[in-house]
């Protein structure tokens, strides 16, 4: 015979509740991830109604190989990376959603990107995380701004190289920084950067109510799914 155990609506929550308040242990990397079916809970797992496919990552690098080459053209990546997100030293934190659809194999789904200002150094002091927030909008200008000017300086190299009797290289499309947007709403600022050329909108939210570290950070993401970071 079979028992079969129904929880009550409280029972539920009560369970439910105990999942959310798990605190984060060890932190693992991509490359712990399975990618089997398998019942062994005891490293990090990525199920959707049962066994769901993703990229099987053998180190960091062919993480990244993904995002600069099929994340929207690469362009969030080199924002990001001009920034220093990705250096061993950096204080803001790529999380998020962003990161399980690349993994997921979704990298064309990703609307925006979340970040997270993370460090001693700024907790219990509004005016540095302002200011530092204030840095990474104008990193992005400043990114873009020089951007500009390298289409400039290629189209007009590609112009001086056209010879006799040959087509004029068509002008490649440029970044209207006018067209970017900043907005705040408390302690997140969000940038807005237009679609330029065959480029989809970039979106990056900075929250700027810094955690202390990494750890601290992951442990406050709901969903769990979302506990992911660079």
């Amino acid at each position: 015979a079979t028992t079969h155990v129904i929880m009550t609506s409280n029972d539920q929550s009560q369970v439910l509740q105990t999942l959310l308040s798990t605190k984060v242990g060890k932190l693992y990397g991509l490359q712990d991830i399975g990618t089997t079916r398998s019942w062994d809970y005891s490293l990090p797992t990525i199920s959707h109604r049962g066994f769901t496919d993703r990229a099987d990552f053998k180190s960091d690098k062919s993480f990244f190989d993904i995002f600069k080459d099929r994340v929207n053209g690469g362009l969030p990546y080199r924002i990001l990376k001009s920034e220093g997100v990705f250096d061993e030293d950096n204080d803001i934190v790529l999380f998020g959603g962003c990161l399980l659809d690349v993994i997921m194999k979704r990298p064309s789904s990703i609307k925006d990107f979340d970040l997270r200002l993370v460090g001693d150094a700024y907790v219990n002091d509004e005016t540095k995380c302002v200011a530092r927030a204030k840095e990474f909008v104008a990193s992005v200008f400043s990114f873009l701004v020089t951007e500009n000017k390298k289409i400039d300086e290629e189209y007009k190299a590609a112009k001086n190289a056209v010879q006799h009797g040959d087509f004029y290289p068509r002008k490649p499309e440029k970044c209207n920084v006018h067209e970017v947007t900043v907005s705040r709403i408390r302690s997140t600022v969000t940038v807005r950067v237009p679609p330029i050329a065959n480029l989809s909108e970039c979106i990056f939210q900075l929250t700027f109510s810094p955690s202390k570290n990494v750890k601290e950070m992951l442990a406050s993401c709901q969903p769990h799914c979302t506990r992911l970071a660079i």
